[in-house]
């Protein structure tokens, strides 16, 4: 809705009983003229239309402080943590069970606080229990881990490494075809670093 100020410019508000009853006078306009003009301004309807929905992952990360941080970091890069895993065979008894599902996560994100042999360990053993799920799996990678991401992280004292974490994970992602959109087409399951 408009009315004007005393220096003839318009100024817009969105209460229609201003219209009503300010604009008239200041117009001089009849209220079923106003009504009408007011009406045309009127908020379009809201639509229903849902974002997209986030990606769900799963983690497997020995430092529940940081795991918590990373699902943070994740979920503003269009992620969801789905399952957290802490210990190796918290990870080896629930992942083959999700993995399978259709509301499961799409990909497993290993963290460092896992042996090489602790990782290979999960995916072996979810690769033969889930079968044949299309699963994309993240190992990190010290070669992608920058000079200058190792001096952010210790320059922050640690704070910002959760949130380089998950910008590596989310790129690593999107790389092997894990984006959101629900469909499974261009994903490229198998081991990979980030």
């Amino acid at each position: 809705l408009c009315t004007t100020n005393k220096h003839k410019s318009l100024v817009f508000t969105s209460h229609k009983s201003i219209a009503r009853t300010t604009l008239p006078r200041l117009l001089n306009l009849s209220a079923s003229t106003t009504f009408r003009f007011a009406r045309s301004f009127s908020h379009p309807q809201i639509s229903t239309m849902s974002l997209p929905s986030p990606v769900p992952i799963a983690l497997c990360g020995k430092s529940q402080t940081m795991a918590t941080n990373f699902s943070d970091s994740m979920s503003k890069e269009g992620y969801e943590v789905v399952h957290t895993c802490h210990d190796l065979d918290s990870a080896k008894s629930t992942l083959p069970s999700l993995l399978p599902s259709s509301t499961g996560p799409l990909a497993v994100v290993i963290g460092k606080g896992f042996y090489e042999s602790e990782m290979q360990d999960i995916i072996k053993h979810c690769q033969s229990e889930a079968g044949g799920a299309k699963t994309v799996w993240l190992l990190p990678d010290d070669d992608k881990f920058t000079a200058y991401m190792k001096v952010k992280a210790v320059a922050s004292a640690g704070t910002m490494l959760p949130g380089m974490i998950a910008e590596r994970a989310a790129a690593a992602l999107k790389e092997n075809g894990v984006v959101g959109g629900g469909s499974t087409e261009g994903v490229k399951s198998g081991v990979h670093g980030f």
